[in-house]
């Protein structure tokens, strides 16, 4: 028995690997479908949720990311979370939003909302034209995740939206996106594209404006990505004295149903994108080559390939790192969308 997989206290989970041929999106930031990890187009089963539940005895909490959207697959993905639910493992959910509220209905179809943590949407932008762009479909998802936030408050299920800086809505006003979710009581998580931009679908942020959007928006909590030394030394004895790190954090990891067998990563799944040894049988799952110089230094073993470019004088830390703490959200806001 592979030690180390007794330490995993959360997961998450990509119930198969169709990859971007039959997601319900097509999202040109989207990693999955780019590298050989996520080549072929299986269904997970029943068996393999009993499975991981043996591999991972001391899981708490998944994170359900579907195939590689819940919206794909939501009668699995939600049959995943009622066995889940039966050894009282939270659960959260991440999708486009496709299928709207009644794809939402269905994944939490049942489901102890006690024991579901929460679920995120991930919204592009406020702009609903360039938000569908984004994600390559021809009609706008943003009223249907409206309906899907105001039907999950109802049930007292948190809620977050997601998104990604990519030079198509790099110049959009994120203090307004951020003022507009957390007025309503909604989190936000956010980062700016990296390897997904590898292999030409989408171009890289350029360095200046990373460094321009950080300044312009410095009360939004957006990631740090590039730090200057004084950044440097705050994220040293902040993020890296405290082992945030999610490549290197055992009690996290990433698994995804293959045929014939169980495969895992570390939980920044980038890096079994750009490195395959690293994404591979889940009893096989062990330290990396990088874990000890990470804990170090605190810089990204993939940052070359994350950022596109040379990072020069600057220090290319977590991609997970925000200098602003979380903003304590309203309990009760005005839901109007």
């Amino acid at each position: 028995m592979n030690h180390i997989l007794n330490n995993a206290e959360r997961c998450g989970l990509f119930t198969g690997t169709y990859g971007r041929s039959r997601c319900t999106a097509n999202c040109l930031g989207c990693y999955i479908g780019e590298s050989d990890t996520y080549d072929s187009k299986y269904q997970g089963k029943v068996d393999q949720v009993h499975e991981l539940m043996s591999i991972l005895p001391n899981l708490k909490e998944a994170v359900i990311m579907g195939n590689p959207d819940p919206s794909v697959d939501p009668v699995f993905c939600n049959e995943t979370a009622k066995i889940l639910q039966t050894r009282d493992i939270r659960t959260l959910f991440i999708t486009s939003g496709v299928g709207g509220l009644e794809m939402i209905k269905r994944i939490t179809d049942g489901l102890d909302p006690a024991l579901i943590r929460g679920i995120g949407f991930s919204v592009h932008s406020l702009d609903e034209k360039k938000d569908a762009l984004m994600k390559g479909l021809k009609a706008p998802l943003l009223q249907g995740i409206f309906q899907s936030i105001n039907y999950l408050k109802s049930l007292n299920i948190n809620v977050q939206v997601l998104f990604t800086i990519w030079p198509m809505n790099m110049d959009d006003d994120w203090t307004e996106y951020f003022d507009f979710f957390e007025s309503r009581g909604v989190a936000v998580g956010n980062g700016f594209g990296s390897i997904e931009a590898a292999n030409g679908r989408i171009d890289h942020v350029p360095l200046g404006k990373i460094i321009e959007i950080r300044k312009r928006h410095k009360d939004a909590r957006l990631p740090t990505v590039l730090a200057n030394d004084d950044e440097y030394q705050k994220y040293l004895t902040t993020f890296v004295a405290e082992k945030k790190f999610k490549c290197t954090n055992l009690k996290r990891i990433d698994v995804c149903f293959t045929d014939g067998e169980i495969k895992a990563t570390y939980s920044c799944s980038l890096v079994g994108t750009v490195y395959p040894e690293y994404f591979g049988n889940i009893q096989e799952y062990n330290l990396n080559k990088f874990h000890e110089n990470t804990l170090n230094t605190g810089y990204c073993p993939i940052h070359k390939q994350a950022l596109g470019f040379e990072v020069g004088s600057l220090h290319p830390v977590c991609r997970f790192y925000k200098q602003l703490p979380k903003k304590p959200l309203l309990k009760n806001p005005t839901l109007s969308f």
